[in-house]
């Protein structure tokens, strides 16, 4: 399966395995350079990566995260950011 980006919504109050695996995921399209947004209620997991910051890492915090999520999900991908997969 082919994903283009991923969007994180709910809180860190999930089991280790849930929480194992949406890790296991948003490093996935981390190192594939896809978009990746997040509520900011849900923003705790991409911090604990150290990728809150980093290029195509989209935050819920205003009312422009709309067009700020369609601008990030068109660029498609974000090849000026690190990745710790082609290191």
């Amino acid at each position: 399966m082919s994903y283009e980006g991923a969007y994180l919504v709910g809180r860190a109050e999930t089991d280790n395995y849930f929480y194992y695996q949406a890790r296991t995921f948003i490093m996935n399209m981390y190192n594939h350079f896809k978009p990746i947004s997040a509520r900011e209620d849900s923003s705790q997991l991409l911090k604990e990566m150290g990728i809150k910051e980093m290029s195509g890492v989209v935050i819920d915090t205003d009312h422009q995260f709309g067009q700020t999520f369609i601008d990030t999900m068109a660029k498609q991908r974000f090849w000026d950011r690190p990745s710790y997969l082609y290191r």
